[in-house]
């Protein structure tokens, strides 16, 4: 019986595809089924990919009726595997040769429920974010209890992890159909349910950051595709609801995954009119859901601040540090600096949460 199921979307990779499926098929750990979804591109991508499948049989290749994104293509993959182990690899992305073999032990003899590696970020745009991506590294190895403030403080991208199939089917997690930030959603879905991770310090998978990738075109600014991160929240929204999870998760929802969602959209919706399409979108979803007489007041103040079309309206007062605390950065630069301006003194105790201009420290 194969171990590992490694699904890999294909959509117009063909500079790329090539690179990764070697790396796959040349992994040090053999029990493997690597399944390819043809999203319907218009290049050779595809034509390389069946290439690689003459020659391995643990390569399927599953063909979609028409372009359908990478969530429906992941959802596929899914579907048509059959290993108690999932991965994930990006197509224009590469495994590092001892990934599964590593990933598998971490997951399996530390008995967790998830495990995570380091990776590598290869720059063919975007070195801005060099700083942004230091946040990928992963400090301290070992086992760790899955709550809500881990799940805060670490990326939720899919391709460095590994997961269990029983957990996936048993709670029914699939990515969003038809939007973009997929694996915020199915990570935060997982992460309901799994107990323990394991973090491994390796750097196994490597990151390609480049200029015609989905996410680099989501934050072009050419259309509202920051939209979708108000509708990944409301759609977790709807899981916790279905689940009866939702007591148990309001202050985690509200206080933070919502707000995040809300401030991220809103970093990146460039036009006035992508703004005012996601307040409005805010709008009815805290009109018809948000309970203001809970005791939360900063949450309260924050929530109300987004029905009102007020939220971040004072961003400019802190210029470039709003938009790397809106890339998750979380640095003691960031904290001096804002309590700078308040002349505030930083103490142990507001170090731990503080509000200031609508922004959460934390």
């Amino acid at each position: 019986m194969t171990t590992i199921s490694i699904i890999v979307p294909i959509y117009n990779v063909e500079k790329y595809i090539k690179q990764c499926l070697d790396s796959l098929v040349n992994q040090t750990y053999k029990d493997l089924e690597i399944i390819c979804i043809d999203d319907c591109g218009t290049d050779n991508s595809i034509k390389i990919a069946q290439s690689f499948a003459e020659k391995d049989s643990r390569i399927k290749i599953i063909k979609h009726k028409k372009n359908s994104g990478i969530s429906t293509s992941r959802n596929t993959g899914i579907k048509n595997s059959s290993a108690p182990y999932l991965m994930f690899c990006d197509p224009d992305d590469w495994y590092e040769p001892e990934m599964c073999e590593k990933m598998l032990h971490a997951i399996t003899n530390n008995k967790v429920d998830l495990a995570m590696c380091g990776i590598n970020v290869i720059y063919e745009t975007n070195k801005n974010l060099k700083k942004h991506d230091k946040t990928f590294a992963i400090k301290k190895e070992g086992v760790f209890n899955i709550d809500n403030n881990f799940i805060l403080t670490h990326k939720p991208g899919l391709p460095f992890k590994i997961f269990k199939r029983e957990l996936i089917e048993s709670y029914n997690c699939k990515f969003p159909d038809g939007l973009k930030y997929e694996d915020l959603y199915f990570f935060n879905v997982y992460c309901l349910w799994a107990k323990k991770i394991y973090l491994l310090k390796d750097k196994l998978y490597n990151y390609r950051r480049r200029p015609n990738s989905i996410m680099n075109k989501s934050f072009s600014g050419t259309t509202n595709a920051s939209l979708d991160m108000i509708k990944i929240a409301i759609k977790y929204f709807d899981y916790i609801k279905a689940n009866n999870l939702y007591k148990k998760q309001f202050d985690y929802f509200w206080s933070n995954l919502f707000i995040r969602c809300v401030r991220t959209s809103l970093t990146f919706a460039v036009k006035n009119e992508f703004k005012e399409e996601i307040f409005n979108l805010c709008k009815q979803f805290i009109s018809e859901n948000y309970d203001f007489n809970n005791k939360n007041k900063e949450t309260n103040a924050l929530i109300n601040s987004i029905y009102h079309k007020q939220f971040m309206k004072k961003q400019k007062k802190l210029g470039g540090l709003i938009y790397e605390y809106n890339d998750g950065i979380k640095h003691n630069y960031l904290l001096f600096n804002v309590f700078s301006l308040l002349k505030r003194k930083i103490t142990e105790k507001n170090q731990k949460k503080y509000y200031i201009f609508n922004i959460r420290i934390s």
